[in-house]
This record gives structure tokens, sequence and C-alpha cells, in this order.
């Protein structure tokens, strides 16, 4: 791999309008990515970003951002469920959880002792379901995601109505350090790291240490079409968690299939 490669897709994803607000640990690990493929800069640069650009479904724009802070910042005039489900509304990937918010984490949490602390992983807008999570008083939430803009909302969400609770800019696969809490969700983040970094979904799977793990998948494209996603994902992701050692109970919420996962 050429470090002067690498330098140079580096800073063109740090410059770039697209990236420049993911985590330096991203930058770093696709700039290396591609370094180690393409011997050329040009070449390089454009792998580095068609991989980027694979996930920057996950990615929120800065207009959708700055609606959800304004809409939080009047949380105290609007009520803060409502502030929270106008938030979650301002992407896709849990605008089409709305419908049955408090049905789907009814279910989540049905017959399961309260945890004491969750990580929240790839978190995206998820935290902003919190409002009908039921959790028990001094929980202890910590979510990350690779993007700074949205762990910059997420700190002033927590600071203002959920105590304790922490955010970070963090790459989940810059690392292979263990993740331990009572509670992990994944909500629809197993497909995105595995179009980064194929196998990369069953080790993160592997260094959880937890009692239960909540997963979720796509069920229909942006577009609305069912395409088979639901059987596809369930197909390859039951054998791989059944083989780590999970019990899989399965959930049907509107535009994802939730797996949530125990052991013991």
């Amino acid at each position: 791999m050429s470090d002067d490669v690498q330098r140079k897709v580096r800073e063109d994803l740090a410059a770039s309008r697209n990236y420049r607000a993911l985590c330096p640990e991203t930058l770093d690990r696709v700039s290396g990515w591609a370094a180690d493929r393409y011997p050329k800069a040009r070449e390089a640069i454009a792998a580095a970003r068609a991989k980027l650009h694979q996930v920057c479904g996950a990615f929120l724009e800065d207009r959708a951002l700055r609606r959800a802070a304004s809409r939080l910042e009047g949380a105290l005039t609007t009520g803060l469920p409502d502030a929270c489900r106008y938030i979650l509304g301002c992407h896709a990937s849990t605008a089409e959880r709305l419908p049955a918010l408090e049905s789907l984490y009814a279910d989540i949490f049905s017959g399961m002792p309260p945890p004491a602390s969750i990580l929240d992983l790839c978190c995206g807008l998820h935290p902003f379901g919190i409002p009908w999570m039921n959790l028990p008083a001094g929980v202890r939430y910590q979510a990350s995601d690779i993007d700074s803009r949205l762990i910059a909302l997420l700190g002033d969400f927590f600071t203002a109505h959920v105590p304790g609770a922490t955010a970070s800019a963090h790459d989940l696969l810059a690392t292979a350090t263990p993740l331990q809490a009572d509670m992990v969700f994944l909500m629809k983040a197993l497909t995105t790291l595995e179009q980064q970094e194929h196998g990369s979904g069953r080790r993160v799977l592997e260094r959880i240490r937890a009692r239960s793990i909540v997963a979720s998948f796509p069920t229909r494209t942006l577009g609305g079409r069912n395409v088979g996603m639901r059987e596809t994902y369930r197909a390859t992701w039951t054998p791989i968690m059944r083989d780590l050692g999970w019990t899989i109970r399965e959930l049907d919420g509107p535009g994802e299939l939730v797996l949530v996962l125990s052991r013991g």
C-alpha cells in the first residue's frame, strides 16, 4: 500500500461535502482499503467514494438534520414524543417504523428483564425512539455512529432529555474490541456493515457480550418495493445467529424484520 495514495484519498474524502462529516476512523479505514487495492490515486479515490456511496443511505442530509435540530429545540413547547416522532420521520430508515412505535418496543421488551445498560450501534436516528422504550431509571444508554453531525444532534437530545446517556462518533469496523452491555441494538446495521466489508456482520456479532441483541433488517426497497428481502435476510442471518448460540424470536415490524436474540 502506498502511503502517498492513502494520504491523497484521505484528503479527498475529508474535503468532500458528502463524506467530511464521517468520523476520522472511517476515513482512515476506507482510504487505507482503497490504497491497498489501487496503486493510482485517481483510481483509489473513485473506489473509496464508491464504497462509501454504498452506505450513504445511512447518512442524513444537512437539511434533514437542521429540521431535526429545530424541532428538538422546540420540544418543550410541542412535547418530547411529538418532537421525536418528527425527527424519526426525517430519514426513511426510521420513518417506516412510525406507525407501530408503541407496539414494536412493547414486543421487543416483552418477557425481558429491564436492561441496566444498552449499546445502540450504528444507531442513526434510532435513539429518538427512547420515549416509547419505557426504559428503567438510571439505564446506561450509549449510542454510536460514524456521522459526527448526527452525534452532535444526539448529544443535545441526551443532555436535555435522557440523563446519563452518551453519544460518540465511532467506527465499529475500525477495532475488534469486545462490545459489552445487557442489550445491544443493531437496527438495520448488519446489512450496512456487510456492504462495507464482507463477513463484518458476523465478526461484530462475535464481539458482543450481552444478554440480548435486537437486530433488524429492511424488508422493502427505499422505493417501497417488495423484492423478497425478508426471506433473503432471514435465510442469511438466522443460521449465523444460531451458530453463535443465540435463541431467536422473530417480530414483524412495519418495513423491517426484527430478530430478538437471547441466551440462557
